[in-house]
C-alpha cells in the first residue's frame, strides 16, 4: 500500500456566499494559533472583506486548503506606489501544520502573489521575535528558518512591529523585517529601506486602522511616526543595509510535488 500525499492549494476568496462562509471558517483557525498579543481582530478581517477601501493599495484573503479541508488562512497586500507586497498572515492549524505543509503553503502563496501581482519589486513579512508572543513552533526563529529556505533574507537592523491596538503602551514588540527581491540580494539601499518602512507603517498599518480606531486615529498615528523617525535616525548616515539570506534560492524555489494553486 503507497503512503499518502496531501494535495495542498491556496484558493483567494472571492466576494460570494460560498467563499464568505469558507473565510469565516479560516479566521476559526487563525484565531485559535494566533497569540492575541500581535493579531488583527478576524471581525476587522471580515469587514475588510465585505467592504474593502483602501486607496493606497489591494488586500488579498486566502484559505489554505489540504485534501480539499481547509486547514489555513493567509493574508498579504499589494502596495502600487512602491510595488511592494506585504504578507500579512500565513497560519496553519495545529494538527496540520508540519515542515511540509509550510514549505508547501509558503510556496504556493508565493506563486498566487507572482500572479495577482506580476510587477511587484519587493515582498515583505514581518515576524514577530518577541518571547512574550513568538510560538518557536509557529512563528519567530522556526518562521525565519522558513522564509530564508524560500528565498527570503532578513533585513540587518533592530525592528519592532507597529502595535495592534489604539490605546498606548510602553510595551515594544520586537520582530525581524523579511525581503525577498525578483534578483538575488545581498543589500538594501537605504533609501529603499526608508521607502518599504513608510509603505508598512502608513499605507498599510494606518490605512488599515482608520476605520477601528474613531478619534484615537491621531494617537495611533504618532505611535507610527515615532516608529519611522526612530528608524531613520538608526540608519543615518549609512548607504546600504545588509540582508541576510540563502545564496543562490530562485524567487519562487523548488515547486512541491502535487501542489497546486487555486482559482
Amino acid at each position: 500500500m503507497g503512503t499518502h500525499r496531501a494535495v495542498r492549494k491556496i484558493r483567494i476568496f472571492e466576494q460570494n456566499p460560498t467563499d464568505t462562509e469558507h473565510l469565516n471558517k479560516a479566521l476559526s483557525i487563525y484565531v485559535r494559533n494566533t497569540s492575541p498579543s500581535h493579531r488583527t481582530q478576524s471581525n476587522q478581517i471580515q469587514r475588510k472583506f465585505a467592504d474593502a477601501d483602501n486607496p493606497h493599495g489591494t488586500f488579498y484573503y486566502a484559505g489554505l486548503y489540504q485534501d480539499d479541508e481547509i486547514v489555513g488562512f493567509a493574508m498579504f497586500a499589494y502596495y502600487p506606489r512602491f510595488r511592494v507586497v506585504i504578507v500579512d498572515n500565513l497560519t496553519i492549524d495545529a494538527p496540520s501544520r508540519t515542515h511540509g505543509a509550510y514549505y508547501d503553503f509558503s510556496t504556493l502563496l508565493q506563486e498566487c502573489i507572482k500572479e495577482r501581482c506580476p510587477d511587484f519589486n519587493y515582498m515583505v513579512a514581518e515576524i514577530t521575535t518577541d518571547p512574550a508572543v513568538a510560538d518557536d513552533k509557529a512563528g519567530g526563529a522556526a518562521l525565519i528558518r522558513l522564509l530564508r529556505r524560500i528565498g527570503f533574507g532578513r533585513i540587518e537592523i533592530k525592528y519592532f512591529l507597529p502595535r495592534m491596538e489604539a490605546r498606548k503602551s510602553k510595551k515594544m514588540f520586537e520582530g525581524a523585517l523579511m525581503l525577498k527581491r525578483l534578483t538575488k540580494i545581498n543589500e538594501i539601499r537605504i533609501e529603499e529601506m526608508i521607502a518599504i518602512h513608510e509603505v508598512i507603517l502608513f499605507e498599510h498599518y494606518l490605512a488599515w486602522f482608520r476605520d477601528f480606531f474613531g478619534a484615537r486615529l491621531w494617537s495611533y498615528e504618532v505611535h507610527l511616526q515615532k516608529l519611522f523617525d526612530d528608524m531613520k535616525r538608526q540608519i543615518h548616515g549609512k548607504v546600504t543595509l545588509a540582508v541576510n539570506g540563502p545564496r543562490n534560492v530562485g524567487l519562487f524555489g523548488k515547486r512541491p510535488r502535487r501542489a497546486k494553486t487555486g482559482g
